[in-house]
């Protein structure tokens, strides 16, 4: 299990932006993400990460994995929970029962 978590004095609009992340599909593993300033908990396996995830292909980062779980508004100055991830969401770790 690997678990990363984002303050919430992050800059806008990055409250559950997780990047950067090394990772090849492992058998029974598990990435648990946390924003605190959304205070939501994303539950992904290793292959449902791989899925979901961006494979950076250039910069810095090339061969590095980046998953966004929010959206914003600048109009209104909101962060939000990007509706595709809802079935990762698991704030009572139900997942793992």
């Amino acid at each position: 299990m690997q678990i990363k978590a984002r303050s919430d004095e992050v800059k806008f609009g990055d409250a559950a932006l997780f990047a950067a992340i090394t990772h090849e599909i492992r058998s029974n593993y598990f990435f648990v993400f946390y924003s605190a300033r959304m205070d939501k908990t994303w539950i992904l396996s290793s292959e449902e990460f791989c899925t979901e995830s961006v494979l950076n292909k250039s910069g810095k980062n090339i061969g590095k994995r980046s998953i966004w779980f929010n959206g914003k508004s600048t109009k209104s100055n909101t962060e939000q929970a990007k509706t595709g991830y809802d079935k990762y969401l698991d704030p009572d770790f139900m997942r793992f029962k």
